[in-house]
C-alpha cells in the first residue's frame, strides 16, 4: 500500500474574490451609519459613588472619541432621569473653556481620532438613597445616526 500525499491547493485570486463578494451579498444590506460611525464615550458607565446629602460631588467629565474614519457631528443629548433624580444632577453642556472641548468648532464636528469633552456632570443628592440617570448622545455622519447611552448612578448618604 502506497500513501500519497497531496499538495495543498492554492485558490486563485478570482476564486477568493468571488467568495468574498458572495459572503458580502449573503450578509445582507448594511444600514446607513452602521459601519461608518464608531464612537467611544468614557467613562461608561459613570459612577459618583456615595455623596453626603446636601453636598456636591466632584465634577466628572464625559469624553467622546470619534473612532470613525470620517468626521461626525454631535446632534444632541437627551437625559432620562431614574430613581430619586429630581434636581440632584447638574449638567453643564458645551464644556466651554475646557482644553478638550470641541464646541469651539463649527457645527460641533468631531474629526477622526479626536477626543472631546461633551458634558461636565456633578451629583448633589437631596435625600438618602440610590439615584440614577441615563444620558443618550446622538452623532451623525450626514447619512446615518448612532446613539450612545451612558448609565449614571450615585447614592445619597
Amino acid at each position: 500500500m502506497t500513501l500519497r500525499t497531496s499538495r495543498p491547493r492554492r485558490l486563485s485570486f478570482v476564486a477568493i474574490l468571488t467568495a468574498l463578494v458572495l459572503a458580502a451579498a449573503l450578509a445582507g444590506p448594511v444600514a446607513a451609519g452602521q459601519v461608518r460611525l464608531r464612537v467611544a464615550v468614557t467613562p461608561n458607565p459613570m459612577n459618583f459613588g456615595s455623596v453626603v446629602v446636601g453636598e456636591a460631588s466632584a465634577p466628572q467629565v464625559l469624553y467622546v472619541t470619534n473612532r470613525s474614519v470620517i468626521p461626525i457631528k454631535w446632534t444632541g443629548t437627551v437625559w432620562q432621569y431614574g430613581a430619586n433624580s429630581g434636581g440632584s444632577w447638574h449638567v453643564f453642556d458645551l464644556a466651554a473653556g475646557m482644553t478638550a472641548s470641541c464646541f469651539d468648532l463649527p457645527d460641533v464636528t468631531i474629526q477622526p481620532g479626536q477626543t472631546c469633552a461633551i458634558d461636565v456632570i456633578s451629583f448633589a443628592p437631596e435625600r438618602a438613597g440610590p439615584y440614577s440617570l441615563t444620558t443618550g448622545i446622538r452623532f451623525s455622519d450626514g447619512v446615518g445616526y448612532v446613539d450612545v447611552w451612558i448609565p449614571v448612578k450615585g447614592k445619597g448618604i
